[in-house]
């Protein structure tokens, strides 16, 4: 049925909303389809959503959840929300801020069981100098404190993210510009550099096996961030969108710019993507040696 068929009889003024339940139908099939592909769910008791509340957080747990529930699978999902950095989250009264409550009250109507943590620890000052790499060593140790107390790394449970495929097209962007565009990890690469490689690389897969037992899911890779973008406002869906202020410059946000400007005119997929790795060789690392922490998580 097309859009057509369904404004058989109505208003030309329903036209929009057409459009929009024809936009959620083709979104919530590309998902499905993607979880069945890939069998992210076999054998999957327990699922810990990380919930930034962002756009792509707020889209990849609607429709996980959505798809569990509809296709009535014994799961359990929980959604883990470190409210760090605080400025996201909180007013200088140290109040939450209108779109954080607007986004707790959207999810306790869904019935998601939403867990949330605040970590003990001052805010980042703005504009500090390698504000980032603190800023994710806070939510790591959050993240991992909770795994720990709530049992989650064992086989048959699995972590999910929010990384999209613009997000895994900024990786690459960063491979090619860190390897001179040889796509290759060289002995003459210095090891941070290589490191930094080797976690792009992890996030470009959609689901991996951490050696605990517990899977990495990352199902939003095959989708693009104005679709994203598309369905959460088509919907009425509230998402935090409260810029961090730490760093004024962002890489990945630069690229997600251009992508955006240019998303009309782009034919990029994820199984292209993969396919351009395979052409050049790229060998996906099977471990996490390559991540120092207990948990070897490298998504936060």
């Amino acid at each position: 049925m097309d859009e057509m068929d369904l404004l058989e009889g109505r208003e030309i003024g329903d036209f929009v909303a057409v459009r929009n339940q024809t936009q959620n139908r083709r979104v919530q099939k590309m998902f499905a389809e993607t979880i069945e592909r890939f069998n992210l769910l076999r054998n999957i008791n327990r699922i810990l959503f990380l919930f930034s509340g962002g756009k792509d957080a707020t889209f990849g747990l609607k429709l996980l959840s959505e798809y569990i529930r509809e296709s009535e699978l014994d799961i359990k999902v929980e959604a883990l929300m470190i409210t760090y950095p605080k400025n996201v989250y909180y007013t200088y009264a140290a109040l939450r801020n209108d779109v954080f409550e607007r986004s707790l009250d959207f999810w306790k109507d869904q019935g998601v069981d939403l867990k949330i943590v605040n970590p003990p620890v001052q805010d980042i000052q703005n504009n500090k100098a390698y504000g980032c790499g603190e800023c994710k060593k806070v939510r790591m140790s959050a993240v991992e404190t909770f795994i720990r107390e709530s049992g989650i790394d064992r086989k048959g449970a699995a972590i999910v993210t929010g990384y999209t495929l613009f997000d895994a097209h900024a990786y690459i962007q960063e491979f090619g510009l860190i390897t001179n565009y040889s796509y290759q990890l060289d002995h003459n690469l210095l090891p941070e550099k290589k490191n930094k490689i080797l976690n792009c690389l992890h996030k470009m897969r959609i689901q991996e096996t951490l050696p605990v037992g517990a899977k990495i899911l990352r199902p939003l890779l095959i989708f693009k961030e104005d679709t994203i973008k598309h369905y959460l406002n088509a919907n009425d869906i509230p998402y935090i969108d409260v810029p961090c202020n730490v760093a004024d410059y962002k890489p990945k946000r630069t690229i997600f710019k251009t992508l955006n400007e240019m998303s009309s005119d782009l034919n990029i997929t994820y199984d292209g993507l993969m396919a351009f790795l395979k052409r050049n060789a790229v060998v996906f690392p099977e471990d996490f040696q390559d991540i120092s922490n207990m948990y070897n998580f490298t998504d936060c």
